[in-house]
């Protein structure tokens, strides 16, 4: 695992404890919505504005603070968001394997907007 992305295992854990996780789901709104890790948010890759998911990782996280996780169906485009994102100087890291792993762990996926 390098340092830019996430385990699905700590994700669970983390989310199972109760902590909060700033998920963004980068795919386009079809393929959201047909399946994506309950409690994440829709900002298309092709769309994304750092300092807008900045502001709101900062509300979401309040003075704590925390990551801004991306994920995709497989990786391979949260892993390039993530990159979007720390070059503009947001805390980011991707979902190792992306919304199809969480489904794989068992974690809760919602079918639909």
């Amino acid at each position: 695992m390098s340092d830019d992305t996430y385990p699905v295992a700590d994700l669970q854990a983390q989310l199972a404890d109760g902590q909060p996780a700033f998920l963004i789901d980068v795919r386009d709104a079809d393929a959201f919505a047909g399946g994506h890790v309950k409690g994440a948010v829709n900002r298309p890759i092709d769309t994304l504005d750092p300092a807008a998911i900045a502001k709101e990782a900062a509300a979401f996280y309040g003075a704590a603070g925390g990551p801004v996780l991306t994920l995709c169906g497989g990786g391979t485009r949260a892993g390039k968001a993530a990159v979007l994102l720390r070059d503009a100087g947001v805390n980011a890291q991707s979902v190792a394997g992306g919304t199809k792993s969480c489904r794989a762990a068992g974690m809760d996926v919602v079918e639909g907007a």
